[in-house]
């Protein structure tokens, strides 16, 4: 990423940060009706320089359990009264909206039967007006009534959320995390500025929070269209051909298992610059027994950090993590290497097959298959997925949150 496009994005995100509070001062209640019984813990970081108040911490632990119980019945409770600044509440709202109406546009039961939580405080630092800045890790596991005994897991979900006292209450000022929305939106003002295009009056009168807001119905209408559409593409056949050597579909899930939290020193992580996600799928493939490509005009290889898309045993193709690139390898590979299906019917996935997901056909992310989903009937609908950035192991993968799914059926690899 450019410097100057670094720096305009790090000015955006200060956006989702929030402004002043808008005097909201109500005392956040020592118990609420509980659809379902969950648990959560406030825990610090080794390197954490401070903690916070018991009171500081009874509003996020309150907050994550309204969030939760919102998403155990599928139904958005009000977070208002955990919020100094309405803005800001209806920014959070916004976000609840879109998981549960993601949740809601599935064929299966994704209400949930259990969940727990931890947050892991990294940082807490006092500003000049009495607030304070706080930046955690989530870790939690979901438990859907139509996955019985499977337990979806996440990893390091970053939060980072604004308090401040008000009277004797603490209360949020501002939350703000990713999810595919929140990316969507900035990627648009990304290229917005890139292209040239970028109004200065826009920038100093830009609102993140309400085109958050504003974006969220329409977004969730493409889920359902996608969903419907992924749905009528299951019913079509298959036109693959077999491939001279099998994938090793167990070995390959066994290593996406191993390496979801932590990462192989064998191989470059690339989390902090634009993420692990298809270096991870890549490896998978790898351990499932498809060996790197340096003949014809696409390559596949990972020899060390050093980009280099030439047919030489030394440096990384881009194709190796790049979401995009990769497509291309699979979908355009002949003759030696990776045999593949881009694009192949919905439900013929298998263990170790990959999804991409985007928006818009702009494919951002890729998860590695670790069990197909059946509705009642026995049709595929779904899969459990696990993925880097974000770490997710055994999580359903239209839950997501992207809009547009393609599924990538690894068929082996060929010697000719």
């Amino acid at each position: 990423m450019k410097p100057c496009l670094a720096l305009f994005l790090a000015s955006l995100l200060v956006l989702l940060s929030g402004c002043a509070a808008a005097g909201r001062a109500d005392p956040v209640p020592d118990s609420a009706v509980l659809v379902l019984e969950g648990s959560g813990t406030v825990v610090y970081a080794d390197d954490a320089e401070s903690t916070l108040t018991a009171e500081q911490e009874r509003l996020l632990l309150s907050f994550f359990d309204r969030w939760y119980q919102s998403l155990a019945q599928l139904e958005a409770e009000d977070l208002s009264e955990f919020f100094c600044d309405s803005h800001q509440a209806d920014y959070s709202a916004a976000a609840l909206d879109l998981q549960v109406g993601i949740r809601q546009a599935q064929p299966l039961d994704y209400t949930l039967t259990g969940y727990s939580f931890v947050l892991e405080v990294e940082s807490v630092a006092e500003s000049e007006d009495g607030s304070i800045r706080v930046q955690l890790s989530e870790d939690s596991v979901q438990n859907f009534a139509a996955l019985p005994g499977v337990d979806s897991k996440r990893f390091d979900t970053s939060h980072t959320f604004v308090m401040q006292q008000e009277g004797d209450s603490w209360l949020i000022r501002s939350h703000s995390q990713f999810d595919p929305l929140v990316s969507t939106l900035l990627y648009a003002y990304m290229e917005e500025y890139a292209d040239g295009q970028w109004d200065p009056e826009r920038f100093r009168g830009l609102d993140f929070t309400q085109d958050y807001i504003d974006a969220v119905p329409g977004y969730l209408e493409q889920v359902v269209e996608q969903a419907e559409l992924r749905q009528q593409q299951a019913a079509e056949e298959t036109t693959a051909q077999a491939a001279e050597e099998p994938y090793d579909r167990e070995a390959a899930v066994a290593y996406a298992d191993q390496w979801i939290e932590e990462r192989s020193g064998d191989w470059a992580d690339y989390t902090g610059s634009g993420g692990n996600c298809q270096n991870y799928a890549s490896q998978v493939l790898y351990a499932g027994g498809i060996p790197m490509d340096i003949q014809g005009d696409y390559i596949w290889k990972w020899y060390d950090d050093t980009v280099s898309n030439r047919g030489v045993t030394w440096g990384r193709s881009s194709s190796w993590s790049g979401v995009k690139q990769f497509i291309d390898y699979a979908a355009g590979n002949t003759g030696y290497g990776l045999a593949a299906e881009v694009g192949a019917p919905y439900d013929t996935g298998e263990p170790g097959d990959l999804i991409h997901m985007g928006v818009d056909s702009d494919w951002r992310h890729t998860v590695v298959i670790t069990q197909p989903v059946s509705d009642g009937s026995g049709q595929v609908v779904d899969y459990l997925v696990d993925s880097n950035t974000a770490n997710l192991q055994d999580y359903p993968a239209s839950l997501y949150g992207y809009t547009d799914q393609i599924l990538v059926h690894i068929l082996g690899w060929n010697q000719n």
